[in-house]
């Protein structure tokens, strides 16, 4: 698996909203990796995630590792990396860095480089 540390600091919830967040896969596959960002709260976030794992939609990573042989929606676990950012071009420019972070563009389920890899952030360090 990966051994990338990140110190999480402040307090989440299920319903905490505006945030990065990490799915990895409990079966410690090393490209079951996903970093997202939402403004939704996560629960309602991860509820797109369940259902399109339980409808096999292969056309976004996520659900497709997660509706392959041996694994299913109750494989996710999911961490909150970061919230709340507010502002959306910011949040997405952190999700990037935390998708550089864990290599989740080589190895793992982030797909898009995205509209924000080239934005270069100062004092934001994951």
């Amino acid at each position: 698996g990966n051994h990338i540390k990140h110190h999480i600091s402040g307090h989440f919830t299920c319903k905490s909203s505006d945030i990065i967040y990490l799915i990895r896969c409990k079966h410690d596959c090393d490209n079951g990796w996903y970093v997202g960002e939402t403004s939704q709260p996560l629960h309602i976030r991860l509820n797109g995630h369940r259902h399109d794992t339980q409808h096999a939609n292969c056309s976004k990573p996520v659900s497709e590792h997660f509706s392959s042989q041996g694994h299913s929606e109750d494989d996710m676990v999911v961490n909150i990396l970061e919230g709340p950012i507010r502002d959306t071009t910011l949040r997405r420019a952190i999700e990037q860095k935390f998708a550089d972070k864990f290599d989740t563009h080589q190895h793992g389920l982030n797909r898009d480089k995205g509209y924000m890899s080239h934005y270069v952030i100062d004092n934001t360090n994951p």
